[in-house]
């Protein structure tokens, strides 16, 4: 249903409180121009001198921004969102319910701390969102591409750990939590509530189910999705995912079965599977046709097409001799 708002002498905005949206009125007072950059700030933010919030950017009540940090264009920072110090901020970010750490790099277009996706069925049949109330936690030296989602908790926090790296387009759901050093690359989509450990690399496109454990030093190949919880490092592929050294093993295994009566394959045996025949002389008449073949190629070569043909066949009649 609508909101009716009143906009006459307020600058008006919606914000989460809970996991519900509830509309909030700032009087324009209460917004002031930041002295670095011409963005706005409200008035019980805590702002460091040295940060720089540039023109349309705006921040939020009880928020707070460290030095030397950089918000641009377009961004929205929240009610009560923490950005630590020298950490830079691209162009039309959405920061709500959530803590970013130091030295931390959020490409343009990325939304941090909005709520997960949760719903339930009711008595009566309909669709219920369920309630996503805590927050999104980044650590120092994170770096986030451009359109990336991250969504808060719902009964455990979103963490992402220090040093971590994220590609462009990618979907991390709520409750997750991500390791230190970790590298996700484009495309790749976490579900809710999955546990990663330190050091885990997910190539391209690559998707990890709901309420999946991945132990630490873990490199999952692209286009790769993660079914079930994997305990023991190394590389893994597949649909679903399985350990490189497993598949080898069961590729080798099928190789030295024989075709013939191997149960994964109902073709026919070819000629290499088949034993090795002992090879028989060329016929005579096969010879004399390839001698015949080579003396019509040398004509362009002789220039006397004629000759070259009168030899081959005296070349033909003298084997024939040899041979009776």
């Amino acid at each position: 249903m609508p909101l009716n708002l009143n906009f006459d002498g307020a600058l008006t905005h919606i914000c989460f409180t809970g996991y519900a949206y509830n509309p909030r009125v700032e009087d324009v007072d209460e917004l002031l121009k930041w002295h670095k950059g011409g963005g706005m700030f409200h008035k019980s933010a805590s702002i460091d001198p040295t940060a720089l919030i540039d023109f349309g950017a705006v921040v939020h009540s009880g928020s707070s921004v460290g030095g030397n940090v950089h918000v641009g264009s377009g961004t929205v920072v929240g009610p009560n969102v923490t950005i630590g110090k020298s950490t830079k901020i691209g162009y039309n970010v959405a920061l709500a319910n959530c803590t970013i750490g130091d030295s931390c790099v959020i490409h343009h277009g990325v939304c941090i701390g909005q709520d997960g996706f949760g719903f339930f069925i009711n008595e009566d049949g309909a669709m219920v969102k369920k309630p996503q109330a805590l927050k999104a936690h980044i650590g120092n030296h994170v770096e986030i591409g451009a359109n990336t989602c991250i969504d808060r908790g719902s009964w455990r926090d979103t963490v992402i750990g220090d040093h971590s790296k994220i590609d462009n387009l990618v979907q991390i759901g709520h409750n997750a939590v991500i390791g230190k050093c970790c590298l996700l690359c484009g495309q790749v989509g976490i579900a809710g509530s999955v546990t990663m450990g330190d050091y885990v690399t997910l190539g391209g496109r690559a998707g990890v189910r709901d309420h999946v454990t991945i132990v630490s030093k873990v490199r999952l190949a692209a286009a790769s999705c993660v079914t079930k919880d994997i305990f023991k490092p190394g590389d893994y592929g597949g649909f679903p995912a399985m350990a490189k050294e497993l598949d080898t093993t069961e590729q080798e295994r099928e190789r030295s079965v024989s075709p013939a009566t191997s149960p994964h394959t109902n073709r026919a045996p070819r000629n290499r599977d088949l034993p090795q025949r002992r090879r028989t002389p060329t016929p005579s008449f096969v010879y004399t046709h390839h001698r015949r073949t080579q003396m019509h190629r040398r004509r362009d070569i002789i220039g006397r097409p004629g000759a070259a043909i009168r030899s081959g066949y005296r070349e033909e009649t003298r084997m024939k001799e040899e041979r009776t």
